[in-house]
Formats: C-alpha cells, structure tokens, sequence
C-alpha cells in the first residue's frame, strides 16, 4: 500500500481472482481502491507495440503538466493518462493507491502435518495490482487499453518434481555418509527424506506451491 502523501482519491475496484497464480475470475471478486497520485500523467509509449513505459512527466492539472518539459526517445510518443477518467491505469502504472488489506486467500488442503493439525495455504496478496499482474506490462492499442499479463507461479510442477527428487538425492547421500552426523543430526536427515518421498502421494491434486515443504536438516561440509 503507497505510503506517500495522498493528493487525489479516485476510487476503483481491483478484481481479484478466485484463488492466486490461477487466472479465474469467475467468481467476481472485487476490492475497493484509491489512486491517490496526480491527476495527470505523461508517459512515453512504444510506437511499435504500444507498451506503456516510464512516467515523463505529471501534474494536478492539464496545463501544468503541459508546462514542464519532456522529451520523448526515439520510436516513442507520449500518452496522457486523466486518473480520475482512468485510475486502474494510474495505480498499476505509479504505484500510488490505497485500500484496506485483502483478506487473506486461506484453503484447507485436506492434509494434517506430523502433529495431526490441519495444514492450510495461506496466501497475503499484498500489493494487490502487481501480485496478480506482471510489472510494466500494460499496453494502450487502437484506443483501448490492454491488461498486463496475468502473474503465474514462478515455479513450474515439472521444476518442483525435478527439486524434490534432488532434496531427496542430497538427503540420501548424505545418509550414507559414516562418521559425519550424529546420531540425532542422521534421524532428522532420515526424517527428512521420509517427509520429501511421501509429498508426491500425500498432496495428489494439490497444487505445488501450496505445499508445505519441510525444514531443511543441518548439512556438514
């Protein structure tokens, strides 16, 4: 949430989409926003694509941002923003906005951990615009404005699977190693690679990033 002086409050709605890294918004959710930056914004567009790049110049009125000078590189022209005719644009592009927090997404994954208690994902969407849209990345084509690229996971499930088998190739070697570990430092390796083999049936039909990964044991040279 922006934190600096607030000099305008033009409210929008942040849709937000039924669950995070998923691009579904069938459920309609939506969250009340502010843009609180000056009203009036100068950017320099990509001829080309229409890629909105870097804020030039800005001003609480027209005129005043007409008044400072700005210089546009070459293949660019500059595109006007009015924030209180486009304050979505406006927040995603500056950064200023405000709104009370998101409540958190929260799912039981129907699993219990070692001590028998239900785990549950938990998600803070946080800045909420660029935790569900890629950064710099809204375009202005034939007159009408295109939305950022939705923000996937990181990670894909094939990069998970191939850390897990390696957390788990690691954990063995190490196991076999004699004289390294004590005895209490072996059992949590043990315990550890017992936790890794078990993840691949334990959370069928669970999404990778929403599972819980055990602690990394003490690893010696």
């Amino acid at each position: 949430m922006n934190t600096r002086a607030v000099i305008n409050k033009f409210p929008f709605d942040m849709e937000i989409p039924n669950e995070p890294y998923l691009d579904n918004f069938s459920q309609g959710i939506t969250h009340p926003a502010f843009y609180t930056g000056p009203r009036w914004l100068k950017f320099q567009i990509q001829n080309d694509n229409g890629l909105i790049k870097e804020l030039v110049v800005s001003g609480e009125t027209k005129d005043e941002m007409e008044s400072k000078i700005a210089y546009n590189d070459e293949g660019h022209s500059f595109h006007i923003i009015d924030a209180k005719q486009n304050p979505w644009e406006a927040a995603y592009l500056t950064h200023e906005y405000e709104h009370d927090p998101v409540p958190n997404y929260e799912e039981n994954l129907g699993t219990t951990d070692a001590d028998g208690n239900a785990e549950v994902w938990d998600y803070d969407w946080g800045h909420v615009l660029n935790q569900i849209y890629y950064n710099h990345e809204l375009r202005y084509v034939n007159g009408e404005y295109i939305k950022p690229p939705f923000r996937l996971h990181q990670h894909t499930q094939e990069a998970f699977l191939k850390s897990l088998a390696d957390h788990i190739e690691m954990a063995e070697r190490e196991i076999s190693r004699q004289g390294i570990y004590t005895q209490a430092e072996m059992t949590n390796l043990e315990e550890y690679a017992r936790s890794l083999s078990t993840i691949s049936t334990k959370y069928t039909g669970i999404r990778h990033w929403k599972i819980p990964f055990p602690a990394l044991p003490l690893i010696k040279p």
